[in-house]
Formats: structure tokens, sequence, C-alpha cells
């Protein structure tokens, strides 16, 4: 009993640092522009290109660790964590060069050929721990996640007015540490190749997974979409510098990471009133509003307690989503290859909505935003119409 308690513990330990770095790199987008001279797009662009390696990496990871254990990828994923980071340590520690962008790509591609394994085998662990109440696990792991947006910021805005390097240091020495933790003994991980559920609602195999992963998708899209202009968007709308545009930018995702984690604490005690399927349904339905209201206020905010409101709305649907999507899937397969599977069709949203944010900003200063919108409203429309399908089917 004692390892699946140490493997918890190290899964969760992973999530929460992948997700404090990710975080905090998405903070530093326009820091890393100034400091290697590179434009705004160009970052955008190379952390997108990195990030499309989860597309092939995450499914790979998921399947060698069904087959070979979770431990093993788990170190592979921090390991190359740490390392990745090293390069951006190294980038803001010397001079622009001709080959910053080069670099830079070379930090991302590590980052996608690696950390690639941490989400999926973390995940994998979580349901590897508490097979009968999978719903509740995967609260938890989503619950990590938001915990290290947490961390991560709370770290940057204590560490970023003194030196941005010197927050890259001290997670380089984090990921290192929880390299050192994922050396305990795990249990061995059940590897449950498919787990057959026996339904007639439309949630059944044939109907459910096509659907559910394009949510994923489109959920990704919306996010990255956010993650590239947010930045800007505040510097520009409240006409600050490029120092006061990232400090504002920090704390407004702290505020935000923290509302997430509220909304993820308060699910998951209302999930356990309810089975699988339904706490699922409600999640989604839900979810997407309190996305779609969001998304609306934050395009059309100018002042500082617009954007407040508006990023505090969406942070409730950012909450409610994952872990409502994430208990329907796995309620059919809980293996880390399927967990593999969602890693990697997130990555391939996460890298249209990058790669769509930096294109549309290239060519005009409002075409992020129309996007924006286009893809929330699909994203509502497509909850919506699934969720009452599933009702009219169960009538």
């Amino acid at each position: 009993m004692r390892p699946l308690i140490h493997a918890r513990i190290a899964a969760s330990g992973a999530a929460i640092a992948f997700s404090a770095i990710q975080i905090s790199l998405i903070a530093l987008y326009p820091m890393i522009a100034e400091r290697t001279q590179l434009s705004l797009p160009q970052v955008i662009l190379s952390f997108s290109l990195g990030s499309l390696l989860f597309l092939w990496a995450s499914p790979f990871w998921g399947k060698f660790s069904d087959q070979n254990g979770r431990k093993p990828a788990l170190v592979v994923g921090l390991t190359g964590l740490a390392l990745s980071l090293g390069v951006i340590v190294y980038l803001f520690g010397s001079h622009p060069t001709p080959f910053s962008l080069a670099i830079l790509m070379t930090s991302r591609i590590l980052y996608g050929l690696t950390a690639s394994a941490i989400a999926p085998v973390a995940q994998a662990i979580q349901c590897d721990s508490e097979e009968s109440a999978r719903h509740r696990a995967l609260s938890r792991h989503t619950m990590n996640l938001a915990i290290g947006r947490v961390v991560g910021l709370l770290v940057f805005a204590q560490f970023s007015q003194y030196s941005s390097q010197t927050l890259s240091i001290i997670f380089g020495l984090l990921v290192i540490g929880l390299v050192g933790v994922t050396q305990i003994r795990f249990a061995p991980a059940s590897h449950p190749n498919i787990a057959v559920t026996t339904t007639t609602s439309v949630f059944s195999k044939s109907t459910w997974l096509a659907p559910s992963f394009l949510l994923v998708f489109a959920f990704a899209v919306i996010i990255e979409c956010l993650n590239s202009i947010f930045s800007k968007t505040i510097r520009d709308r409240l006409s600050l510098t490029s120092a006061e545009g990232t400090a504002h930018t920090a704390a407004l995702l702290l505020s935000s990471a923290i509302v997430i984690l509220l909304t993820q604490i308060a699910f998951r005690k209302y999930a356990q009133k309810l089975d699988t399927l339904t706490m699922a349904g409600r999640g989604l339905k839900f979810g997407s509003v309190m996305l779609g209201l969001g998304v609306c206020g934050f395009v059309a905010a100018h002042q500082k307690i617009e954007i407040w409101a508006a990023l505090t709305i969406l942070s409730v649907g950012i909450g409610t989503i994952p872990p409502s999507y994430l208990a329907l899937i796995t309620h059919h397969d809980s293996s880390a290859r399927t967990a593999g599977r969602i890693s990697a069709i997130q990555t391939l949203g996460y890298f249209v909505g990058g790669m769509t944010a930096s294109l549309a900003l290239q060519w005009n200063a409002d075409a992020p935003y129309a996007v924006l919108l286009i893809v929330t409203a699909a994203l509502v429309s497509q909850v919506w119409m699934f969720t009452s399908v599933r009702k009219a089917s169960s009538v």
C-alpha cells in the first residue's frame, strides 16, 4: 500500500512542477522576446512548434508506461523538463545572437520529446491508485495542475523583479529534486488496456469518442489563443510598458489560477454525490456557459476591473471543463495510452491555437479576438448538442 501512496505523491509533484513551469514561461513571453531580440510572434511560434511534438511523443510515452511501468517514463519526463529549462536559463544569461531563435526552438523540441510523458503518466498513476473512483482520481490530477499554476505564478511574482534567470534556476532545481523523488519504490502499475463498460447511452464507445476528443481539441485551441494574446492585450489596453505588462500579466494569471483551483475543489466535492456520466454532462454544460461568457467579456474589456471580472468568469469555466471531459473519456478507458492520446489532441489544439493567434496577429491586431470568439461559440454549441443528445437517448 505504501508504494502506491508514494507513486501518487510523485505523480502529484510531477504534475505540479510541470504546470508551474509551463504557466511561468507563458508569463515570460514578452521578456523572452526582449532578451533574445526576437519578435513576440516568433516566440509564440517557437513554443507552439516545440509543443507539436506532444502529438507523437505523448501516446508513445503512454504506451511505454503501460508496457514498462510508470516510473521510467516519469523520470524521463522530469529530466527532460529540467534540461529544456536549462536552455531557457542560458538564453536569459547570454547576449542575443543570430542563433537565439534556433536555441529557443531546440529547448522546445527537447521539451516536446521528453516532458510530454509527465501529464499522461501522472494521470495514469492517479487512476491506478483509485480504480473504483476514477473521477475522484482525475479530479485530484486536475487539481494538481491548478496548484502548479498557483505555485508557479507565486514564485514568478516573488522573483521576477530581481531576475527572470533566477526564476528559471529555481524551477530547474525543483525539477531535479523531483527526479530524485521518482526514485522511490512504485507499486506495480495496473495496465487497464481497455476498460470496457456496458452502457446503452449515447456515451457508448461507438459514439462518444470522436465528439469527446473534438471537445478536448477545441478547448485547447481556446486556451492557447488566450495564452498567446493575453500579455499583449493587458499591455495594450492598459497602456503599460513591457515590464509593467509582465507584472500585471503575472498578477492576473495568479488570480485566475486561484479561481481555477477553488472551482475544482468545489467541483470535486459536488462530483462525489453523482455518478461519473452525470457529473461529466453537468460539468461540461456549466463550464461551457462560463467559458463563453468569460471570453466575450475578455474580448470586450478595456478597463482593469472589466478584465478582472471577465477573467474570473472565464476561470470558472476553465476549472470545470477538463475534469468533466477527462471523467467522460476515462470512464471507458483509463490506460496511460489513452491519457497520451488526450495529451496529443490537446497539443494539436495548442499548436493550432498558437499558430492561428500568431498568424492572425501579423495580419490584423483584432483578428485573434475574432478567432477566439468563433472557436468558443463552436465549443459551446458542441457541448450543448452532445449533452442534449445524451439526455434524449436516456429518456
